[in-house]
């Protein structure tokens, strides 16, 4: 904090030089410590402007919380996901809407890129189980997110296909004609 607010005159002089003054009111503080011990908030004073720490921050559409575990960007994925899907429901309604053929369409072209949006930075594969390395048999990897991002998934091959909520997820992919969501997640990642 001490070398932020010795930096904070010099950056401002900066600012003034090519015409691109800092709007410090909408500055965001942010300790990323995943040690309960180490983490102290503290603030960060600029130009009378006291800056509190926050426990997320959005940096270009990505939610980046404290302890960068991504929970905050999880949920909030999860909520544009949930309402596109609304969306996308009512259009394709039974009686007036458009044929469910093209709800598959929107889910590949609307809804995938807004929940997938910079998932280079918030999701690792998940990676398979072995007996070797992993003694306590858990899978790494981003298996939270995955499964709570799943239902989303889940949800929308029941809206594409028509079928029951009995029906299995493994059928659902297959008659949308979608991967599934393991695979879709891990394919979006550019070099793979």
């Amino acid at each position: 904090i001490n070398i932020l607010q010795a930096l904070a005159p010099e950056l401002q002089n900066w600012s003034i030089t090519p015409a691109c003054r800092f709007d410090i009111p909408k500055f965001q503080l942010l300790h990323l410590t995943r040690s309960v011990r180490k983490y102290q908030p503290l603030s960060l004073t600029i130009n009378q402007h006291t800056i509190e720490p926050s426990e997320s921050a959005k940096y270009l559409g990505i939610v980046i919380d404290r302890q960068l575990r991504w929970h905050h960007h999880v949920d909030a994925a999860l909520a544009k996901g949930t309402t596109t899907l609304m969306g996308i429901a009512r259009l394709t309604r039974p009686t007036v809407g458009m044929p469910h053929k093209y709800a598959r369409q929107l889910y590949r072209s609307v809804l995938l890129p807004r929940i997938a949006y910079g998932i280079v930075a918030w999701f690792e594969p998940i990676r398979p189980l072995t007996t070797t390395t992993d003694h306590r048999g858990r899978r790494k990897g981003s298996v939270g997110a995955q499964s709570r991002l799943s239902k989303l998934h889940n949800q929308a091959t029941r809206l594409i296909t028509g079928a029951f909520r009995s029906t299995p997820t493994d059928l659902l992919d297959y008659h949308a004609s979608l991967p599934p969501f393991h695979l879709v997640l891990s394919l979006s990642f550019p070099w793979r």
